[in-house]
């Protein structure tokens, strides 16, 4: 009655039980050691690159404890091989550009970048796909390919960023005198950094006012509450000091008289 037990699937039934189970705690053992030693980034590739080799060999135990003959299953994927290939370039050449993704680096998970008109954090970087949480709580899924050839912004890299504020000042305004309250008053922002320091540019004459543009360090990790105090202490600096802030014009000259 037991002898069902000492057939070669019996036990490639086993071996494809417990070499699954081996593979997946080992991956996730991995993945959570190097993310406890704050390698978010070589955790995710590892565990990703570890769970496609550790199944592709437990496939084959399973194989040729079966009793499979390997030797004609290898040749016969190797036509397979061919004939998928030509059907399916894109995703071989999203598998290799994930490859050069990985090598180079220009982000890694938890990341935020812009990327093809997208902005957000890096989840996952697959042998396929990047995929993005946008900053509205969307997944965007980005072939590796795409991600590669594209322009891409890394907006976390760096440990400080400039914010730019424009401004326009009506024409006879004391652009000396804006500049210096300007600069003394982001001196004392809580926010912003004095090393470099704040600064007041002037950028261009247009039309109906002088362009000059607010440029403050702050640190990364607070930008967007750093931006927004930035902002507001231009703003009430330039309320406080009297000075108007201009806006387009429109002159409308009705012409010669017909009498």
């Amino acid at each position: 009655m037991m002898a069902w037990i000492q057939t070669p699937w019996f036990l490639a039934l086993l071996v494809a039980v417990f070499g699954t189970l081996f593979v997946w705690l080992g991956s996730a053992a991995v993945h959570r050691r190097l993310t406890k030693n704050g390698h978010a980034h070589w955790a995710l590739v590892a565990r990703t690159n570890l769970r496609y080799l550790g199944m592709t060999i437990v496939g084959l135990a399973v194989a040729r404890a079966a009793g499979v003959d390997l030797t004609a299953l290898i040749a016969t994927a190797g036509v397979a091989t061919i004939a998928i290939g030509f059907a399916a370039q894109t995703s071989l050449g999203n598998l290799i550009a994930g490859i050069f993704l990985l090598v180079d680096r220009p982000f890694q998970v938890d990341d935020a970048i812009e990327i093809e008109g997208r902005e957000g954090i890096v989840l996952e970087i697959t042998l396929l796909s990047v995929r993005l949480r946008t900053f509205d709580n969307l997944l965007v899924r980005v072939p590796n390919e795409t991600a590669l050839k594209a322009t891409v912004v890394n907006l976390t890299r760096m440990a400080t960023r400039r914010v730019d504020v424009p401004v326009l000042l009506p024409y006879g305004s004391d652009i000396e005198r804006a500049r210096r309250i300007l600069v003394e008053a982001l001196r004392g922002c809580s926010e912003v950094l004095l090393d470099p320091e704040p600064a007041v540019v002037t950028l261009a004459l247009t039309e109906h006012a002088v362009r000059i543009q607010v440029r403050a360090w702050v640190a990364r990790p607070n930008f967007v509450e750093a931006r927004t105090a930035v902002v507001e202490t231009i703003h009430s600096t330039l309320r406080d000091a009297k000075i108007r802030v201009a806006f387009p014009q429109v002159t409308v000259w009705p012409g010669a008289s017909d009498d």
